[in-house]
């Protein structure tokens, strides 16, 4: 999984800005006359677990005035960096040149979680987690999540309908309670469109007392479709079900005991066979090839 780089400081709005700041050590290596180049070892504030500490960016070389550069976080053994590099900048101080970080978001603060083998413990805690994720944009994803502060865990990867994460799972860190952010990520996962090969359309859904008859076509798009479509996948509020589609790729399912039923999705699908099985009977999983079609339910008299 990629590690989260600096991240601009406008894409995460009504955050503060703060600047972990610390100095030593100084070698010029060129001057002139509006500009000089250094190099130098930056000590940065950091906190590593729960405790403050800091870390020293070894051989670091800016401008002064010049464009701000990354440097390789370094490695803490048992533990895992929030950040993959850092940002500097070289500064006139006091008449001579220095390096500082970039001020940026409090919330990518340089952060080192402890790495543990299992988060079942009784100091795990609930927490909210405002996961960032990248698609048109950065934004975050509101999620509940249980962890020991101060160490990194993982979750599943949030699903965002008709997108495809390049993560499996988002690599996250649990920070203190009076923390300003409960959560921070460490990985950050891109979101790209998915371009199904196939959509529905004439869809329609039709509830009789406690009976739902639901109807619909599958039709193939521009894009090129890597399987064939077979099924539907349905929707309602009591799970998921299935139909097969004729040749003609429509499809119809009676759904008994659905007095309560309101809205139905329907995506296209193919399936695949599981090596187990369940009761004895062979299962199936079902891979969508459209986009999910929402219907409201009309109630026939």
């Amino acid at each position: 999984m990629k590690k989260m780089t600096q991240l601009v400081t406008s894409l995460l709005a009504g955050v503060t800005l703060a600047g972990a700041a610390g100095l030593m050590g100084t070698s010029v290596k060129a001057q002139a006359a509006t500009s000089q180049t250094v190099t130098q070892n930056v000590k940065v504030t950091t906190l590593k677990g729960l405790s403050k500490s800091h870390v020293i960016f070894k051989n670091v070389t800016a401008t002064v005035n010049g464009a701000s550069v990354d440097a390789k976080v370094p490695t803490v053994k048992g533990y895992v960096a929030n950040n993959g590099t850092y940002s500097f900048k070289a500064v006139m101080k006091n008449g001579k040149a220095t390096i500082e970080p970039v001020a940026q978001p409090s919330y990518f603060d340089l952060h080192y979680y402890r790495v543990v083998k299992s988060q079942k413990s009784s100091k795990a805690v609930k927490r909210t987690a405002h996961v960032l994720i990248y698609k048109n944009g950065l934004y975050a994803k509101k999620l509940k999540v249980k962890a020991i502060p101060g160490t990194t865990f993982t979750i599943k990867t949030p699903k965002v309908a008709g997108y495809k994460a390049d993560m499996k799972r988002v690599r996250l860190g649990m920070n203190a309670k009076k923390a300003q952010y409960a959560v921070n990520n460490v990985t950050i996962p891109t979101y790209t469109k998915v371009k199904y090969g196939y959509r529905v359309s004439q869809l329609s859904a039709t509830k009789t007392g406690k009976t739902l008859k639901v109807n619909g076509k599958v039709a193939t798009t521009k894009n090129t479709a890597k399987h064939a479509a077979k099924y539907v996948i349905i929707t309602d509020y009591k799970g998921k079900t299935h139909a097969k589609l004729t040749k003609n790729q429509t499809f119809k399912k009676t759904l008994n005991k659905r007095s309560a039923a309101k809205h139905v999705s329907v995506a296209a699908a193919y399936r695949t066979k599981n090596s187990k099985q369940k009761n004895g009977k062979t299962t199936y999983t079902y891979h969508a090839l459209s986009a999910k079609k929402h219907v409201a339910v009309k109630a026939v008299k």
